[in-house]
């Protein structure tokens, strides 16, 4: 297996004696198993660590196993506004533009924001005198012990919106959502990417059934300032919120059966942007008029994704928005084959990168090679990925690597996305794990299991540098194989953040088994 170029903090370690081995593993059982010896490779840099910050955990009760739709693991903090692509839709979501503070999701919560040093929980309606706090009354906790929550709810102002009903309370068990998302953040408001259920009690008339919208909300009280329809996908880019114009629907049943109907709209069209506070239109860019287009963020920059066909998705191509210029560059063409259109897994070093699918497509795809795009002139430089890559596996592009995580997670392969090259591939011992979180700073990639245990391995030789025994979930963690969501893993600075089941928590990769110093329950809303 090729090693690729050589990263930071990762060298192949030596082989051990096996007496040494043995005590190794002996000295699992009291904290965080090390994988491997320390000879022949250096030490990682000592964890930097946000600002007054200890181990903590806090835990959501109340909430049922079902907050509505949408409903994820995930965890985010920082100041990217997000992404619509789904390998970077778990590390951007949610975030507030404060590095302070932590919007997380998980079983019986959602979209709840924390802070960083401490897992204290922050309310939505923090500014309003006439609300009850929901979180614990107390800074600090014994070890290992959960604090007691109090109760509470959620209220706000009017205001006015467009198209559609002033300042509301949203609730998507009353709106008629079928399924709803956070996508972004910006100036005070939550952004939701909606669709809307035909036969749902919000929409009696139909008006809106089976449609989608992107809402804007008060990110405090929850309130709708503004709503647009849309086709099929909205993002956040730089100070505005951009969606596909929703054209014209041209199957509605004459005879109001809406049962499972999907709805058909005209190609063509425009991307519009709107700001994010009022809603007003800001530009457009009109898009081909055969094509069904719909924008995506990548590496910070705005793209266009349009296709020959609505739903079978034969041939795709993708643009670079000009939004000076109100108009589209094409860059890169897929193949015309059904089901056989590339994942595009992220922006590397100025390029997209593609994956094209191989001759297995269904059930199981498998990845022949790599196409890289460069974004602004769209020369593309095609790099083959190795044969011990099985199909089945699921890519993500992390720091200047693809990992391919197969096997329900218990088979992970790193390989270089520049040159294709097999970094490693082992088996682990977790299943259904979260995505891998890449530390380039530490030349460590990690990983959490559905009950919140850990495991670190060296990003340039996959060998393991430790792993953590004790589940952190204190309502057990998700059950993946119940179709509920996998744990999700973020970095603060380089503290591990985690979301698992109705718990969040966070702990240094440098004692990853410190016992929190703070517990704390919250009584989800």
């Amino acid at each position: 297996m090729g090693l690729g170029h050589p990263r930071p903090y990762g060298g192949r370690r030596a082989s051990r004696s096996t007496a040494a081995l043995l005590l190794a593993l002996g000295m699992c059982a009291a904290s965080a198993c090390t994988g491997g010896g320390d000879e022949g490779r250096d030490e990682p840099p000592a964890a930097r660590e946000p600002a007054g910050w200890h181990p903590w955990g806090t835990a959501f009760e109340g909430g049922g196993r079902d907050t509505g739709p949408g409903e994820e693991n995930a965890c985010a903090e920082g100041t990217d506004p997000g992404n619509a692509l789904d390998e970077e839709r778990i590390a951007t979501r949610g975030r507030t533009g404060d590095p302070e503070t932590l919007n997380c999701s998980g079983t019986g919560f959602r979209d709840e924001r924390l802070r960083v040093r401490d897992g204290a929980y922050i309310p939505e309606d923090s500014d309003r005198s006439d609300q009850p706090d929901r979180s614990d009354q107390s800074d600090q906790s014994e070890e290992g012990e959960p604090d007691s929550g109090g109760s509470g709810g959620s209220g706000g102002s009017g205001g006015s919106g467009v198209e559609g009903p002033g300042a509301e309370t949203y609730h998507p068990e009353k709106s008629g959502s079928d399924r709803a998302a956070d996508f972004g953040r910006a100036r005070g408001m939550v952004f939701l990417d909606e669709e809307t259920d035909p036969t749902g009690p919000g929409n009696t008339s139909q008006a809106l059934g089976g449609q989608r919208l992107v809402r804007a909300l008060d990110e405090k009280s929850r309130e709708q300032r503004w709503r647009h329809r849309i086709r099929s996908a909205a993002v956040l880019h730089g100070d505005t919120v951009v969606g596909d114009e929703a054209t014209k629907i041209t199957n509605r049943p004459k005879d109001h059966n809406y049962e499972d109907w999907t709805p058909l709209y005209r190609p063509g069209g425009a991307l519009v942007a709107w700001d994010p506070r009022g809603g007003e239109e800001k530009w457009r860019v009109p898009v081909p008029k055969d094509r069904w287009c719909e924008p995506a963020r990548v590496g910070g920059k705005l793209f266009a994704s349009c296709a020959d066909s609505q739903y079978d998705r034969g041939k795709t191509t993708w643009y670079r928005v000009d939004t000076a210029a109100r108009k589209l560059h094409a860059l890169y063409t897929h193949p015309t084959e059904q089901e056989r259109v590339p994942d595009m897994v992220g922006a590397d070093e100025g390029d997209l990168v593609f994956l094209p699918p191989g001759k297995v497509v269904f059930p199981d795809r498998d990845y022949p090679k790599i196409v890289r795009v460069d974004m602004r002139t769209g020369k593309q430089r095609t790099v083959p990925l190795p044969d011990s890559l099985a199909p089945g596996a699921e890519p993500r592009l992390r720091e200047g690597d693809l990992y391919f995580s197969r096997d329900r997670g218990r088979e992970l392969s790193a390989v270089d996305a520049t040159t294709g090259e097999q970094r490693w591939q082992r088996r682990t011992s977790m299943t259904y794990p979260s995505e891998p979180v890449v530390s380039a700073r530490r030349g460590e990639v990690y990983l959490a299991d559905s009950a919140g245990r850990l495991l670190a391995l060296g990003r340039e030789d996959g060998e393991e540098r430790w792993r953590t025994r004790e589940p952190r979930a204190k309502d057990g963690g998700t059950t993946p194989r119940e179709m509920d969501a996998v744990s999700s893993l973020t970095l603060a600075r380089d503290v591990l953040v985690v979301s698992t089941g109705n718990t969040v928590f966070s702990v240094s990769p440098d004692s990853p088994e410190t016992r929190p110093k703070t517990w704390r329950t919250v009584r989800a809303a």
